[in-house]
């Protein structure tokens, strides 16, 4: 791992050049363009709210917040190629570094470099079957990129007829293993090509866009999709390109020339970048300590914050710049900035001067009384979805009705969530369901709001009432409310 860091950071100045031409001009805007995003409808209450002092239990909803990172290489079976250390052995060791952040995404690059130059083999698919089935096993989803070249200009990059065979092996075990993948795989990054997957130089001539297409084409429809620059995701054919969002790798609290749009907000990149990122999973990482060319390694937290909402941010590394080691031993907490952000701490008067998502519930505690945020807290709290239930109405009686609202306050949409249903248990904790129209989460962006229905057949007499969100891949989601949440149902309103 120590080697990967050092080499990323060695790898900066040369990838600038790399990647110049992914912004049309070389002109760095003074400041991030927050969004326009309001709120509709002040929720009424009818529903009781979590205060922020409970909140920390939503950071165990799968598809959004803070992530990890792991690698794992098929044939050998090592994490990091040619490191001689057992992949699995290197994923537990992450996860108990990270036990007390109780995160539930990992960035997992899978690598193919020992397969550069011949079809995968069954041996290969079966650890690729079993690596998958441990992430499931450790109620985690994945950020996943496939990737050959673990360093810059290295000769095992593919040949374009190579990589192709293998996009359609890759297509074939994803169907043949649909369930598992949508257990597992929150979102999907284009990668194959460059060193760690990046789709940057490589050695290798290919018609990109061809191989940008293929990838999607193997992607299940329902899996949304990551490229990390704009010249990367314009490749995309109309009917993937609904569905391929950014992955930014370099956030600095300010726009950057290699930012996923670069740093020009005047561009027509950046317009399309805006115009689309809400609609979008989007997943980013800071650079690594050491490495953001900021004065003394100082990023302003509360500008990150703001870049993260303007790019509806849905996942982000908890890997970089937090408490990693480098440049030959540790450096003090100061020196990595999600560390620093753990003890900086934000009031409702500062979010509302931020001009970032909030609601005046979660800088209460349970007793009404104020309180603060750490800078850390907030960005796990508001990294993608932040559901909040409001404004019931029960009609009972031989055929009754129930609507809600449901509000997001989160930087990103729900867009893995398949459906909702609202959930009626008997004294008996015997369940029945109905489906609740009106859910669409393609627009449920942040401050966005719908209103959701059901009709039920018979009297709501002694029932109490629930609300499951459910997600592809068979997990469920908590909202913001305090009546209740157990075995995915979150509770509106008790027997």
């Amino acid at each position: 791992m120590h080697k990967r860091i050092a080499a990323a950071i060695a790898a900066l100045t040369s990838l600038a050049l790399l990647f110049a031409s992914c912004s049309s001009e070389e002109i760095v805007s003074d400041s991030i363009k927050l969004p326009a995003d309001t709120l509709a409808a002040r929720p009424d209450g009818s529903i009781p709210i979590l205060t922020g002092d409970q909140t920390a239990r939503l950071r165990g909803n799968i598809d959004r917040g803070f992530r990890l990172e792991t690698y794992y290489t098929l044939g050998s079976g090592e994490a990091w190629p040619g490191d001689g250390i057992d992949g699995y052995e290197y994923l537990n060791d992450m996860l108990a570094f990270y036990s007390e952040e109780n995160v539930r995404e990992i960035q997992v690059y899978i690598y193919l470099k020992e397969y550069y130059d011949r079809d995968l083999d069954q041996h290969a698919l079966d650890q690729m079957k079993a690596f998958f089935e441990y992430i499931r096993s450790k109620g985690m989803s994945m950020v996943l990129r496939f990737a050959y070249e673990s360093d810059q200009n290295s000769e095992y990059a593919p040949k374009q007829k190579q990589l192709l065979r293998h996009i359609e092996q890759l297509g074939e075990w994803i169907n043949q293993n649909l369930d598992l993948w949508y257990d597992t795989v929150t979102v999907f990054q284009i990668g194959m090509i460059g060193a760690w997957g990046e789709f940057g130089s490589s050695n290798v001539r290919y018609n990109r866009g061809k191989i940008v297409n293929a990838v999607c084409a193997m992607v299940p429809e329902n899996t949304y999709i990551q490229g990390r620059y704009m010249v990367v995701t314009q490749e995309a054919d109309e009917e993937y390109a609904a569905r391929v969002g950014y992955h930014n790798d370099f956030l600095v609290g300010r726009p950057h020339p290699w930012n996923t749009a670069g740093g020009n907000n005047d561009s027509e990149e950046y317009q399309e970048f805006e115009q689309t990122n809400k609609y979008r999973l989007n997943d980013g990482e800071m650079p690594w300590a050491g490495g953001t060319q900021e004065p003394d390694e100082y990023v302003d937290g509360k500008k990150l914050i703001q870049q993260l909402y303007e790019h509806h941010m849905t996942t982000f590394s908890l890997e970089h710049n937090y408490r990693e080691f480098i440049k030959g031993g540790a450096q003090p907490e100061s020196y990595y900035n999600i560390m620093r952000y753990r003890r900086e701490m934000l009031s409702l008067d500062d979010v509302k001067a931020l001009g970032v998502p909030y609601y005046d519930a979660y800088f209460t505690d349970a007793d009404g009384n104020p309180i603060q945020h750490s800078i850390y807290d907030y960005i796990a709290d508001f990294l993608g979805y932040h559901l909040v239930l409001s404004d019931l109405s029960v009609q009972s009686g031989a055929s009754s009705a129930v609507s809600l609202m449901v509000t997001n306050y989160g930087f990103g949409a729900p867009l893995n969530v398949s459906d909702a249903e609202l959930v009626l248990i008997d004294a008996s904790g015997n369940e029945e369901s109905y489906p609740l129209a009106g859910l669409d989460v393609k627009t449920l962006c942040t401050y966005g709001q719908q209103t959701l229905t059901a009709e039920i057949p018979h009297t709501l007499d002694g029932y109490t009432i629930g609300v499951r969100f459910n997600r592809h891949g068979g997990y469920h989601i908590q909202t913001a409310n305090a009546l209740g949440y157990e075995n995915g149902v979150n509770v509106i309103r008790g027997a």
